[in-house]
């Protein structure tokens, strides 16, 4: 199996990319500051009766808010980030087959990593993240494969190379 894609990142992948990364991180930082918040209140009245009614209401429209919040900021930064990081805007190859990802970006060079490069991957209906390490990923966008069948036959092979999705690779040098 091989697939070639060619594409452009752009600034909306990145953000794309952050919130997967984040994952389940945003609500629970969200819902942590939320709780807190809850238990600060309880402090100034512990025995009134309306604070704990209106504790689970307050908790959960604090927690809509603050992921709202975290979002846009994180969204606001990701653009900033975007824009200052040049090579992400450059035209780019990608050769993906058994032995690995062939990439090459013509202004800058080429390059293969194999499959045990890798230490995991995740996915949703916008792209792909395919992870070096915990924080260094690449971005595959849908929008990049030619279909909704290459989309997904790509996720196999990442699954059989990598592994389950969302799922950390054990290292074997690791003792």
């Amino acid at each position: 199996m091989e697939i070639r894609l060619q594409g452009q990142l752009i600034a909306q992948d990145y953000i794309d990319a952050q919130y997967l990364h984040a994952g389940w991180r945003l609500p629970v930082r969200a819902f942590g500051i939320s709780l807190l918040a809850g238990a600060l209140l309880l402090l100034i009245d512990p025995n009134n009766t309306v604070f704990w009614i209106a504790l689970l209401p307050f908790i959960g429209i604090l927690t809509g808010i603050l992921i709202l919040v975290i979002r846009h900021i994180l969204a606001r930064r990701s653009r900033k980030t975007f824009a200052q990081q040049k090579t992400l805007h450059l035209e780019v190859e990608k050769q993906i087959d058994e032995d690995g990802i062939f990439s090459r970006v013509p202004v800058r060079g080429e390059w293969k990593s194999q499959w045990p490069d890798f230490h995991k991957w995740k996915a949703n209906e916008k792209l792909v993240l395919i992870y070096a390490s915990d924080r260094i990923f690449y971005m595959f966008p849908r929008r990049w494969f030619a279909s909704d069948a290459e989309f997904e036959s790509f996720q196999e092979l990442l699954a059989r190379k990598i592994g389950p999705i969302n799922k950390a690779r054990k290292d074997p040098s690791a003792g």
